[in-house]
């Protein structure tokens, strides 16, 4: 499971807008401190945060939170691909995963109270992968007033960057999974109640008896894809990518059953399970391309099968000629 992170783009959000704009994941750190921990000398950076005056107490930095700024800089600029990070604007929820390796984009002086040599500051960037998202998998908007007031509360109690231990809750959250098991805890039911907010519908979860049919594909895609990677056998195969995790996967399969009733993509005969040619598989739409958001569509066996390279209109056609559908099933042939 991925580190979930939360950050804060800058004091009150001096560089949300532009974290937002550009794609990235943005900090500012002291460039003194920042050229310590560049040249590896830890305990040097710790001691020059501690050399620091705090605005917030007249004093020195205390010994704890100069381990935290310097901890700070190492979870910026080497945390993993794989790591969700979160941060909140004004109106939503954003989430990303940062492409490895930084870049100093600017520089700037720190308002503070200490010396201008120690004011001065760098703007350290990283590329968010496929840019900022505020939906989550199953396209719902992450709009701040929807989000559980306990979980706004998760996210805010951090300083300029932490991570968070309810990790399992934002990726269910990211993922659009149901939140119930944690909705319905005792400290999120106090919170909900005394802050008057009411939980939203949960995603779509298909019907037990489907359960194991939506597994069954999952797992069939997995399989595909991890021996379809354009080698040469007897014939060349294509490459099939999966852009997907399991579990998103899973989700956007159930999805994709209850968006066309359980009823294959291209003829809307209904699927049956068990059944040799009219159990569902998951189709590509466009064959040469990847399994990924909106490249799959759920299909009857038959129709996969008959596909090939023809478009789906005479897929449905053919079939129907052969007499493997009709009115009374709701093919529906342009």
């Amino acid at each position: 499971m991925p580190n979930v992170r939360t950050i804060n783009l800058g004091s009150k959000g001096r560089w949300l807008a532009l974290g937002l704009e550009e794609q990235y994941l943005i900090f500012g750190v002291a460039k003194q401190a920042f050229d310590l921990w560049r040249q590896g000398d830890v305990p040097g950076t710790k001691a020059w945060f501690r050399s620091q005056i705090s605005d917030r107490t007249g004093a020195p930095v205390d010994s704890g939170i100069a381990t935290r700024y310097t901890n700070d800089i190492g979870r910026f600029c080497e945390s993993g691909a794989d790591d969700l990070w979160l941060t909140l604007g004004p109106g939503y929820l954003y989430w990303g995963h940062a492409v490895p390796g930084y870049e100093i984009i600017d520089t700037y002086m720190e308002e503070n109270s200490n010396p201008p040599d120690a004011r001065e500051s760098y703007l350290l960037a990283r590329k968010i992968d496929g840019g900022w998202k505020n939906s989550d998998r199953a396209g719902r908007l992450l709009e701040r007033h929807t989000l559980h007031p306990k979980a706004i509360n998760w996210l805010t109690q951090q300083a300029t960057m932490g991570t968070i231990k309810e990790d399992r809750y934002f990726i269910q959250l990211i993922m659009g999974q149901p939140l119930t098991e944690w909705h319905t805890r005792q400290d999120m039911m106090d919170a909900a109640m005394a802050a008057g907010w009411q939980p939203g519908p949960d995603v779509p979860v298909a019907p037990d008896e489907w359960l194991r049919e939506v597994a069954r594909m999952t797992d069939s895609v997995m399989n595909t894809a991890k021996h379809s990677n354009g080698q040469i056998v007897e014939r060349v195969i294509k490459n099939k990518e999966i852009r997907f995790t399991k579990a998103e996967l899973e989700l956007e399969i159930i999805r994709l059953l209850e968006e066309k009733d359980y009823r294959c993509a291209i003829t809307r005969r209904k699927l049956i399970k068990g059944d040799k040619w009219l159990q569902p598989s998951v189709d590509r739409i466009c064959s040469d391309g990847h399994y990924e958001p909106g490249n799959i569509q759920i299909t009857s066996w038959a129709a996969n099968r008959t596909k090939g390279d023809l478009p789906d209109a005479d897929v449905a056609a053919l079939l129907q000629a052969l007499q493997m559908g009709g009115e009374d099933d709701g093919i529906d042939v342009p």
